[in-house]
């Protein structure tokens, strides 16, 4: 098995724009470099399972998500702009005739779907603040993790850390309390852990595809919506019924 993950790893890196591969030899060597650095001063680290080299990718990466969401926001400051000025103005000098979907649907969604996120996990015992900080830090990771997956080409981007760590970060378990700990375990463990195979890789790849193929985007939004549905009536029953039976 270990075989097959390295030659299917060796053939995405053989894909990838020489730019690309040689960002992925070099972190990999420097990450290499400040293990052998503090395992030198003698620190090492806090994980059982891959000890110092664990503790330096987890937090450069954590460092690391949150500039690189800045920068996207900042790139696209723009497209938000125009966004939200078609959303609540109607700016009849925006045209978003190309776009996957209207930037209304796309604001108005985005919103409601941040609140139905929001109150959930208020309505579940979340304070309100870890609620709010938790959906936003999971969106955050889940934008830079789509840009560099569609944009690198790659399988996926499995990250060492979750939403939770941060918020470990601002007074560790004490602070955020059980209440909010006995929520979060559930929720960042089906939600925010694991995002090898979360969906907004595959629906802009989707998209992609589309665009090189000549066919309009919105007419490919209704077809993964019925897809989605199909695999929500089918996988929710099967893994119940896996798991309780």
């Amino acid at each position: 098995r270990d075989l097959v993950r390295s030659r299917g790893l060796g053939d995405v890196y053989k894909r990838q724009p020489l730019e690309v591969a040689a960002g992925f030899w070099v972190s990999v060597l420097l990450v290499k470099l400040q293990g052998v650095g503090l395992r030198a001063l003698g620190y090492e680290g806090e994980s059982a399972w891959s000890g110092v080299i664990a503790d330096i990718t987890k937090h450069e990466q954590m460092g690391a998500m949150v500039v690189l969401a800045g920068v996207l926001i900042w790139l696209l400051r723009g497209t938000l702009v125009d966004a939200f000025r078609r959303a609540f103005s109607r700016a009849e000098d925006v045209d978003d005739q190309g776009e996957p979907l209207s930037y209304r649907w796309a604001v108005y969604g985005t919103i409601l779907g941040v609140l139905v996120c929001f109150g959930w996990l208020v309505a579940a015992g979340m304070a309100a603040v870890y609620a709010a900080a938790y959906v936003l830090l999971l969106i955050t990771i889940m934008l830079v993790l789509t840009r560099i997956i569609a944009e690198a080409g790659l399988l996926m981007v499995q990250v060492s850390f979750s939403p939770l760590d941060y918020l470990l970060l601002s007074g560790g378990a004490a602070a955020l309390g059980p209440r909010n700990l006995t929520v979060l375990t559930f929720v960042d463990c089906s939600f925010g852990w694991d995002l090898r195979e979360f969906l907004m890789p595959s629906v802009l790849n989707s998209f992609r595809l589309a665009e090189l193929q000549g066919i309009s985007t919105r007419k490919v939004v209704p077809v993964i919506a019925v897809a989605l549905l199909v695999c929500l009536l089918v996988s929710v029953p099967a893994f119940l019924i896996t798991f309780y039976k």
